[in-house]
């Protein structure tokens, strides 16, 4: 333990700027948590809808959609969140939900970055949905 002391008085330059770095990554994690989107599971969806009623948009191709959908799933585009009525959302929760859920989170952070304050993706997208066996809406 001396020695520790010793390398921290003998290097103080040093162990400062360690500490300033450290420091810095961590503001810098705590920051960018801010700007992304929260993540559900298939069954915190599924409460989301039940207790909360919160909107579900799906933003896969209008083909893949009619194969099989969540229940009250609304099919959107990317842009239409630039446009009445989704960009009134600004201020309320809804979820966005894609094949895998890599899309629906790139879409989600972007949308965090212009001021949607409740965007919530499903991790996994519906493969996740899938696996699960919940159900599906066909050829709507």
């Amino acid at each position: 333990m001396s020695q520790l002391s010793q390398f921290i008085v003998n290097h103080w330059p040093l162990v400062a700027g360690l500490l300033i770095v450290v420091v810095l990554i961590i503001i810098n994690e705590l920051a960018s948590r801010k700007h992304q989107a929260q993540k559900l599971s298939p069954q915190g969806l599924v409460h989301q809808m039940n207790h909360n009623d919160v909107p579900v948009y799906d933003l896969r191709p209008v083909e893949v959609y009619r194969e099989g959908h969540i229940v009250s799933a609304a099919r959107v585009q990317k842009d239409e969140f630039d446009k009445e009525p989704l960009k009134n959302l600004i201020n309320k929760p809804f979820v966005l939900v894609c094949d895998s859920g890599t899309a629906s989170t790139t879409l989600a952070n972007a949308l965090k970055q212009k001021g949607f304050e409740q965007v919530m993706v499903l991790q996994g997208g519906m493969r996740a949905w899938q696996e699960t066996d919940l159900p599906l809406i066909k050829g709507k």
